[in-house]
């Protein structure tokens, strides 16, 4: 869990690294945070929400394949 959180930081700053000029002209022209960070959490939320639409169903598959060894399911 400590990896995936990690990952997910790494990310967000990535993420916010490369915007850095977008960041300050938004709020030079007088952009609140709070929609800076609106802004960041959308684009950050989208490979998050696509890797989680891809993991869940190979997860459940995997789960099924290797319960499916077993004589009695619990």
């Amino acid at each position: 869990m400590v990896i995936v959180l990690i990952g997910l930081f790494g990310m967000a700053v990535h993420v916010a690294g490369r915007r850095v000029r977008e960041i300050g002209v938004r709020k030079s022209i007088g952009a609140r945070t709070t929609e800076v960070v609106v802004m960041l959490i959308r684009d950050f939320s989208k490979p998050v929400l696509v890797a989680n639409l891809v993991a869940w169903p190979l997860g459940y598959l995997a789960a099924q394949q290797y319960l499916s060894v077993f004589m009695h399911r619990v």
